[in-house]
């Protein structure tokens, strides 16, 4: 096993993968050149994992996570799980996968919060690559992807910035879970769609809020502020349902 808080740093060029770390806890890695790839053996209901303890850095180059399915009647997942923040400058995290069969599963799981800023972001299949996130989530211009899931699911509530102070923070498909989350500043979610689970919340708080387009459907809280406004795109479709609850203090409208 590792210890320590030293960080792994992959600087070299080219494809490599980082087996070799599979299932240990490292304190900290980094990743600024070349390819480097987790994914699980081509063996069938494989599963490869590699474990950060603190920070996971992509500076450059491009961290891949991918798995290959072997058959309809197994699971395959290749997963990065970060128990500290991730923090990327440069560079790319790509989730990928050859099939959708099932619960397979590429995953990057951030425990702590996450900051993107000049780090693309790229996944393959609606339901089979995910970026979780437990922390606050930072973006800016470069994350815009056009597959996949993100899923911001921290037990305590956290908020959705943009590095730029007022700007957009870019989805796929994005479902909120187990708490609130606030807008940091003025923001335009762009998601497609937006799904706000019972046990989660989207609020503007006293910022300016816009649900661009898409379809937004609440089970938890959806809600501004006093001081605050809750806008809508012109082709927006709302639904509050049974167990949702609207909360307006502040402006609300289209």
């Amino acid at each position: 096993a590792f210890s320590g808080t030293d960080t792994f740093a992959f600087t070299g060029t080219g494809n490599r993968d980082t087996g070799i770390l599979a299932g240990q806890l490292i304190p900290n890695m980094r990743v600024s050149a070349g390819t480097r790839s987790v994914a699980a053996p081509t063996v069938a209901g494989a599963t490869r994992s590699v474990i950060v303890a603190g920070l996971l850095q992509v500076t450059g180059g491009t961290l891949s996570v991918a798995y290959t399915n072997l058959s309809t009647g197994t699971v395959e997942t290749s997963r990065v799980i970060v128990n500290g923040s991730f923090v990327g400058s440069g560079g790319a995290v790509t989730l990928n996968s050859n099939s959708a069969v099932g619960l397979d599963l590429a995953l990057l799981d951030i425990n702590g919060p996450a900051t993107w800023s000049g780090t693309t972001l790229a996944m393959a299949l609606l339901n089979n690559t995910r970026v979780e996130c437990a922390g606050d989530w930072t973006t800016d211009g470069n994350v815009n992807p056009t597959n996949g899931t993100v899923v911001l699911d921290g037990a305590l509530p956290s908020v959705i910035a943009s590095t730029a102070g007022p700007g957009t923070a870019r989805f796929n498909n994005l479902i909120i879970r187990n708490a609130v989350r606030t807008a940091a500043s003025t923001l335009d979610v762009v998601a497609n769609p937006l799904t706000i689970e019972a046990s989660g919340g989207l609020t503007a708080g006293a910022q300016a809020l816009t649900y661009t387009t898409g379809t937004l459907t609440c089970a938890g809280l959806l809600g501004v502020g006093s001081a605050g406004s809750l806008r809508f795109g012109p082709t927006t479709v709302l639904t509050i349902s049974a167990t949702g609850t609207l909360s307006v203090i502040g402006v609300f409208g289209g």
